[in-house]
Parts: C-alpha cells; structure tokens; sequence
C-alpha cells in the first residue's frame, strides 16, 4: 500500500503528500573551483550520520579543486554511502571526493536535507555499483519519486523540528567528549605513574603504598564447555563490550562453545589491542565463540581489575 500521509503530523496540516522526482525536488551541481580563500570540505571532516563538521575541523585551503557549492546546498558522499556522509553547510565552500552538492528546485533546503536522510532515500542510494569501493548510482537515484509535503509551512515545521533534536544531538555529544577526558584525566591520576607505588590522587583514609603484582597472580584461566546445542544464550565479546549475538559463526554448531558466568572475564587474543576485553558485569550466564579466553578473578575486586585491564600501559602491552 502506498502512503500519502505521513503517521506523525503537526497542526493544522492535513493534506496529503505530493509525489515528485527527485530531479524536480534538487539539482545535482558541478560546478567546479579551485578558489584559494574557500574552505575545502572532504569525507574525513564530516561526522557520520550526524551530518556535522567534527571539532578538529580547520578552514582547509589550496589549489585542489572540487564542486563549488554555497550556504544552503547539500553535500551527500556517494562513495561507500553506508557511511552515511551528508552535510547542510551555512558557508561557501569546495566539495573535494566523491560528493553530489545538490541545490533546492522545490520547498525549502532544510527538509530536502532531512529528506535524503529517510529510509527510503538510502536505501535507493545504496543501490550501488562496485564491491570493494561501492558508489550510489544517480540513474536510479535521480529517478526515484518521493513524497513531500505540498506547503513549504509543513515542511518548514518538519525541519526546525528535525533541527532541534540534531541541536541535542550535538550538545549531548559535547557533553560526552568532555565526561570522557574527565575520565582519561583520572586514570592518569588514580593510578601510580611508571616507577612509583601511589598514585597522585587517592580517596580519604587510603595511604598505603600500592603493591606490585604481575596480571596472571590475578586471572585463573578456564574452560567450561557447552556439550549441547544453543545451551545457552550466544554472547560476541567486541571493542564495545559483551553484547547478545544470534545465530552462529559461519553457520557451524555450537557445541564445544565456552560458558561463562556473570564476573567473568572474556577477551579476544586477535583484537586484543584494539579494547576486546570484557568483564561480564550484565548477564548471569551464557556462551562465547571457543576462539575468545576466558578467565575468573582471584584476591582481587572484579570491577576495579576489569577497569585496570584497560588503562592506556595495558593496550601498549596487548599491542606488543
């Protein structure tokens, strides 16, 4: 079934949608410049799926040339277009790599902006030619028609709307990057540097000088094994932490696949060095891939060792 009205809407719309093109709706521009005074903008400059310019962003000039595009514009990166690499610049501006700059034909850039950021656009600009370096094809974008609000005062509504939690978005992530230095700024602290045994902050009723132990007086390793099949739940260790996984790798049985418990330890030997290293803190019991190595706690507080495992001298020693 086709929809002309969208589930959500403000007051006092109630028309239904057009349906247009998206040829009608944008102009896909090439005009190109190598204008010296003109920032440059590439894909390494954008945020993914935030459609912002990250904060180490610096007005990039030179003679490389790119499509030349103005406040207002749209920059959609159709090189690998997962990524998900859009911007709606307020400044003049090169567009340098595999970008298409739009300008508006038809209702307001802010909504045409929000538009290619639908389901329904990428997942037609994922339609894409190529394997290893996939692009979105513009025959089959170009020709794609899409629903939009008849009145630019809806689509104005939706967008300052969309605007607004974008607006959160970035100032939680503010937020976020400054909690995270705090927390890279305390372990420095709270743990003794190279060659001293107090570190140079400590809680109240605390001074004993700390003890010097090696990681393995710590971690009793282990093997407990699944003897049937889905015994239990199937658990991924990943850089981000022990997250719940279905189905089964490469579609093999998962018998003879390690169980561990919650206060478990878990880590990957081969992405080691990238941070695969988990404490189980949130699931009573469940199963890991007989690759990763499993380990319990002995004479140590669980939660504290698991935070040591991953301070930065511990990655420079997983990375040897």
């Amino acid at each position: 079934m086709t929809y002309k009205i969208p589930e959500i809407r403000f007051h006092p719309f109630d028309k239904e949608w057009e349906i247009r093109k998206f040829t009608d709706i944008v102009k896909r521009v090439s005009d190109k410049s190598n204008a010296a005074i003109l920032p440059r903008v590439e894909f390494e400059d954008i945020v993914s799926n935030e459609g912002r310019l990250k904060t180490d962003f610096t007005n990039k000039v030179g003679g490389r040339k790119g499509i030349h595009f103005y406040p207002g514009y749209i920059l959609y990166g159709k090189l690998r277009p997962y990524l998900n690499n859009w911007l709606f610049p307020n400044f003049e501006g090169i567009a340098l790599g595999d970008f298409w700059v739009f300008k508006t034909l038809h209702g307001i850039p802010a909504f045409n902006y929000y538009l290619i950021q639908t389901n329904k656009y990428q997942k037609v600009a994922n339609i894409s030619s190529g394997t290893k370096m996939p692009r979105s094809d513009w025959g089959t974008v170009s020709s794609t028609q899409f629903y939009i609000p008849g009145t630019t005062e809806e689509q104005f509504k939706i967008s300052e709307f969309l605007k607004h939690i974008d607006e959160l978005i970035e100032h939680n992530q503010h937020a976020l990057h400054l909690l995270k230095q705090r927390k890279k700024a305390f372990l420095q602290k709270m743990f003794p540097k190279k060659g001293e045994s107090l570190p140079e902050i400590r809680f109240s009723g605390f001074e004993n000088e700390w003890k010097k132990k090696k990681v393995g007086e710590y971690l009793n390793s282990f093997s407990n094994k699944t003897y049937i099949e889905d015994q239990y739940e199937m658990l991924s260790s990943t850089t981000n932490g022990l997250e719940r996984r279905s189905g089964r790798v490469n579609g093999k049985s998962n018998k003879g696949y390690q169980i561990i418990e919650k206060g478990d330890l878990v880590l990957s030997p081969q992405n080691l060095w990238l941070g695969n290293i988990n404490y189980n803190e949130n699931f009573d019991i469940g199963m890991v891939s007989p690759s990763y190595k499993t380990f319990k706690f002995e004479n140590i507080n669980h939660l504290f060792f698991s935070r040591l495992l991953r301070l930065p001298k511990m990655f420079y020693e997983y990375e040897r």
